[in-house]
This record gives structure tokens, sequence and C-alpha cells, in this order.
């Protein structure tokens, strides 16, 4: 008796597509990978972050094929995670890294200074609010370990961040992020968090932790209490609400 022999499966052909931005210059552009994309529409710009420490600058105008490098932001340490443009003309941006630093980068001021710039403290702010140049600003002494992600209120005209500590923070841009508003997890329940997202007046936000859980907080209640958590069990989820 003939052994039963299935049918042989069938394989669909594959089709990779891959788009390549090439920097100008020799030893230039991203070394490893990029976490994070931004685009300024009002100068035909992007803003890539990446975990060679880097915020590299591209000209959307295409040229021969090709984005051309227009400068290189590289005064963090430790891979950027995330970058967000704030402003209403997008004029700022704001990066975090794993360095725990947050940076704010004026894009109207700066003409990409070379980053081996002289730090200057700033006299009229507090000792976690450095200046590296006329342009940029770095927050640090706030978050204590790797921030990883940024959400963006622009009616709100304050930005949060929030990352491995268990902290998130809400900075008001208008003057001068400043931190107005500063949630944490309980000491017994703390969990790393990855990513935020917000709506557009900033009264609603969102943090997603490694342990599968989504939480929810109304900005605008005096405590700032978690308000639902969604708590992931494979591919379901559940949900817990306030009492």
């Amino acid at each position: 008796m003939d052994d039963e022999i299935g049918e042989d499966p069938v394989i669909l052909p594959k089709t990779k597509l891959n788009f390549k931005i090439f920097y100008p210059k020799e030893n230039q552009g991203h070394c490893f990978g990029i976490n994070s994309i931004a685009i300024r529409d009002r100068s035909n710009t992007i803003y890539s972050a990446g975990r060679d420490s880097s915020i590299q600058i591209w000209d959307l105008k295409e040229k021969e094929g090709k984005f051309e490098g227009k400068g290189i932001l590289g005064s963090h340490t430790h891979w950027v995670n995330d970058i967000a443009l704030v402003g209403q003309h997008q004029e700022n941006l704001v990066s975090c890294s794993s360095d725990c630093t947050i940076k704010i980068w004026n894009l109207d001021e700066k003409k990409h200074e070379e980053s081996d710039s002289v730090e200057n403290s700033v006299q009229n702010r507090s000792e976690s609010t450095e200046k590296k140049s006329s342009s940029e600003t770095t927050l640090r002494k706030y978050h204590v370990d790797y921030v990883k992600s940024l959400a963006y209120a622009h009616k709100k005209s304050a930005i949060f961040s929030a990352g491995l500590d268990s902290n998130i923070y809400l900075w008001d841009i208008q003057k001068g992020f400043i931190p107005i508003l500063h949630i944490a997890f309980p000491s017994n329940k703390k969990k790393s968090i990855y990513c935020l997202s917000t709506n557009e007046t900033g009264n609603l936000l969102l943090s997603g932790s490694s342990e599968r859980i989504l939480s929810v907080w109304d900005i605008r209640s005096n405590s700032h209490e978690k308000i639902m958590k969604l708590k992931g069990r494979g591919a379901s989820c559940s949900q817990e609400t306030r009492p």
C-alpha cells in the first residue's frame, strides 16, 4: 500500500520593499536601529531618532531618488527612544533617551551646532535643567531610569514623558518646559512604562507596560487617579474600573 502523501503547501511569493535614506557624508547616518520618526511639515524635514544616540535630520525634498541629510543632533549618550515636534509651528523638537534625560531643541534658533559645545547652567532655572547651547535644553534628575515615551497634547501645550522608573511627568511648554504634574505608581506596584498616548486636550492619558497592562488616567481629577486598567491574558483582555 502506497504511503499517503499530502499535497505540498502553497507558498506565496514574497515581495520585499526597501527604501534606504542615504546620508551625503561619509560615516554619517544611523549606525543602528531607528526608534522614532517625526515630520515637520513647515520645512519639509524628517527627524529620525536611533539607537546610536543621534537624531538625524533629512530633507524631505527628494533629489535624484534620495533624501539628503541636513544635519545631526547628537548630544544624547544612549538610545534615543522617542521624539515629538511641539509648538504652534512645530518649532521645538523634544527627545527622550535611555540616558535618563529629555532634551528640547529649538529648531528655529538652531542651525545644528556641533554637539561638543560647552554646557552652561541656566541661572533662572533649577539645577535639573541645563542648557548646552542657545537652542538646546536638557531636563535631568527627574526620570531615574530609561525614558521610553512621549505624548503631546497640543491644545494643552504640554507633553507627557514616561519610562522604566514608573514615573509620568507632564511638562508645560509655554512656561519653559517646567513639570506641572507627576504621577507615580505605588512602590509595591511599580511598572515599567514603554508607551504613552493622550488626546489633544491632555485630559486623558493612556500608558502601556511590559506586564501587558494598559492604564487609563483622568488628568482632570485632582488626584489624577487611574480610572481604568486593561489586563492582557494571552490574546484576551479584561477590564477593571475604579469603583
